[in-house]
């Protein structure tokens, strides 16, 4: 299992899979807490954030990650995202 809390900025932020093996499962969480602050998180291909997922504050999803760079950032610096992944 991957467990990362970002903090995050307003330019993408790489979120770092080397530790696993292989992705499966991921568990998101906004911790912000300002109702108007979304983080959004997406495939990463070194210059472009493809945004898949944007959470609002307190928000969380699930879904299976697929192979690749993934990254992440937030509509107001200092928003966090809490990740959690489970290899397959």
């Amino acid at each position: 299992m991957l467990a990362v809390t970002l903090n995050l900025g307003t330019s993408a932020t790489t979120i770092s899979t080397a530790t696993a093996g292989s992705l499966g499962v991921c568990f998101a969480r906004s911790l912000a807490t300002t109702t108007t602050h979304t983080v959004s998180l997406g495939r990463y291909d070194g210059t472009t954030l493809h945004e898949t997922v944007r959470l609002k504050a307190g928000e969380a999803a699930i879904f299976r990650m697929a192979p690749g760079d993934y990254a992440a950032r937030a509509a107001v610096a200092g928003s966090r995202l809490s990740l959690f992944v489970l290899e397959d």
